[in-house]
């Protein structure tokens, strides 16, 4: 969730709270079965309905799960539980709250609220509530370039993943014969201006901290996993509505038919400019939830990266190689075992080639898969392939394969995010 609408959730249960009785607690007698110690202090909302309302609103599907927890847990406090239960209910959701960033407004006061495990008094909500406040009067933290981090001016290989004890699916020794190319990166700042000779219209004005949005998580989780982030390929890419207007589609267009419309065409250009052909054989069947998905985790971090900054583009890091053998199925077990690593689409995969296109010029390189989307040829929803792109017979080729297919020539590319 990004900051600003973090703090305008957070402020509508601020206002909640405040519209208790004046003087803010009456005192009950529960009878639990429990010692409570006889009388509690406990909160009286003066009108129910408006309060229901936000409790409805923290229920929905597009707030965050641990925000979620937060405010259903809040509701039930202050709509009258008893002490015991307000406690046994935090106790077993403790995990989730101890979840909660340092920097979401929610955790300040949930954790004061959690301090007294005997009853709450006005004054405790009292404090809970200025540090509330104190907190979302602040700005948003000054965004860091990650120290000591310069972005690789070359691809740089790297040693595979590990695979799980518990993964079933089919991973294969990598053929040396196909290893990622190492060649030169294009630069951030002439990436952008790239982009904006093909896109004219496009806003490029945010693009140094659409940078650092997206380095910052991307040069800690690798750093945290213990791998090398010169292994990382720096690119931007362009928001879903902005390639929608720029390519003349509606508002909400298919992420697919955004790639087939928007970036294929452009794509094919550069190629064709370095002497290779263009064969995109899921031709008029990417348009459609029925035949292509992006995967929850994927989606998710594509909502949150295109939040996260203003304007039309975003950057990421890339890494090409390390699930260099693994079939997708094998792919998508490890980054659900490992949530910092999002599995790669085609919607950022393809554009990375807009301006980094010299990744992928032959056969005898990498081939890469793109787990994050699921694919269906057939008439039923199975989606039991993924897509994947290579070169051949001079030729670029965006195809699809059985999910569980692991060639040797194949790698899924995953983006390192910092999103658990």
């Amino acid at each position: 969730m990004e900051y600003k609408e973090m703090q305008e959730k957070a402020m509508e249960m601020l206002a909640m709270l405040r519209g208790f009785s004046p003087d803010g607690r009456k005192t009950l007698q529960h009878d639990t079965g429990h010692d409570t110690g006889g009388e509690l202090p406990f909160f009286e909302p003066i009108d129910e309905e408006p309060f229901y309302g936000v409790y409805e609103e923290v229920k929905s599907p597009s707030i965050d799960k641990s925000l979620q927890s937060v405010g259903v847990w809040l509701y039930h406090q202050i709509a009258g539980w008893s002490e015991w239960n307000r406690q046994w209910q935090f106790q077993s959701k403790r995990m989730d709250y101890q979840d909660l960033g340092k920097d979401n407004p929610f955790a300040v006061l949930v954790n004061v609220l959690a301090r007294d495990n005997h009853g709450l008094s006005f004054e405790q909500v009292e404090s809970a509530l200025n540090a509330i406040k104190e907190e979302l009067g602040k700005e948003p933290p000054e965004l860091m370039w990650p120290d000591g981090f310069t972005v690789p001016a070359r691809s740089r290989r790297g040693p595979l993943r590990p695979k799980s004890e518990d993964n079933p699916h089919n991973v294969a020794e990598p053929n040396q014969g196909f290893l990622l190319s190492e060649v030169e990166l294009t630069p951030p700042e002439q990436a952008v201006e790239q982009l904006k000779a093909m896109f004219p219209g496009l806003d490029i004005t945010n693009w140094e901290t659409a940078l650092k949005v997206g380095m910052s998580p991307a040069v800690e989780t690798c750093r945290s996993l213990g791998i090398d982030e010169q292994r990382l390929v720096v690119f931007p890419w362009i928001k879903r509505s902005a390639l929608a207007r720029l390519a003349g589609l509606p508002e909400g267009a298919h992420y697919g038919g955004l790639v087939e419309q928007g970036v294929f065409p452009k794509l094919e250009k550069l190629y064709k400019e370095r002497g290779l052909g263009f064969q995109n054989y899921r031709a008029g069947a990417m348009s459609d939830d029925r035949f292509l998905q992006m995967e929850p985790r994927t989606a998710e971090w594509v909502a949150r990266t295109e939040k996260a900054v203003e304007g039309d583009i975003c950057f990421s890091g890339a890494l090409l190689d390390l699930f260099h053998g693994y079939s997708p199925n094998a792919a998508r077990h490890e980054t659900d075992r490992e949530k910092r690593l999002v599995d790669g689409t085609c919607f950022a995969v393809q554009q990375m080639l807009l301006t980094q296109t010299r990744l992928q010029t032959k056969w005898e390189e990498l081939h890469w898969w793109m787990a994050g989307d699921r694919y269906n040829e057939g008439e039923e929803p199975l989606f039991r392939f993924s897509l994947y792109c290579s070169v051949l017979d001079g030729k670029f080729r965006f195809d699809d394969d059985c999910s569980g297919h692991a060639p040797t020539a194949c790698g899924a590319v995953v983006f390192p995010s910092g999103l658990i």
